[in-house]
């Protein structure tokens, strides 16, 4: 299943990997010399072990791989976040490329009804209002 994450309306999605799935895809349309955060959460109400990652890849590419150790015509992610069981995933990067960029959540766990959400900031400022956001570090 692919998602687009450039709703009007928010600058957070929210989903769950089924017990079936091993990945989640999105689409983000993202400009050169922009900066994009993206923040992974399980929902606090979850109080199973997970371990989700998240790997983002440049557009253009046809082949992705998480590891960069499939065939050389494989593309390696330009941002990843894999910080363990039960932890919180962040990435910060800058696009080198203007395009649709691949953001990947995946499932290393038990497969399980995971919830989540996915928080995504462009420049400072939210999807939703273009306004700054404000949060912790």
């Amino acid at each position: 299943m692919i998602s687009q994450l450039t709703s009007p309306s928010n600058s957070t999605t929210h989903d769950t990997i089924s017990d079936t799935d091993i990945f989640r895809l999105y689409e983000i349309d993202l400009q050169a010399t922009e900066t994009a955060d993206f923040r992974l959460r399980v929902y606090t109400e979850y109080n199973y072990d997970h371990d989700l990652g998240m790997y983002i890849f440049p557009p253009g590419d046809r082949y992705y791989s998480i590891s960069g150790e499939l065939p050389e015509y494989a593309s390696s992610p330009i941002a990843m976040a894999r910080a363990g069981v039960n932890s919180e995933q962040n990435a910060v990067f800058t696009c080198s490329r203007t395009g649709v960029h691949a953001v990947v959540v995946v499932n290393f766990a038990a497969r399980d009804d995971i919830p989540f959400s996915l928080d995504v900031t462009i420049q400072g400022k939210s999807l939703a209002d273009d306004l700054p956001v404000k949060g912790d570090l």
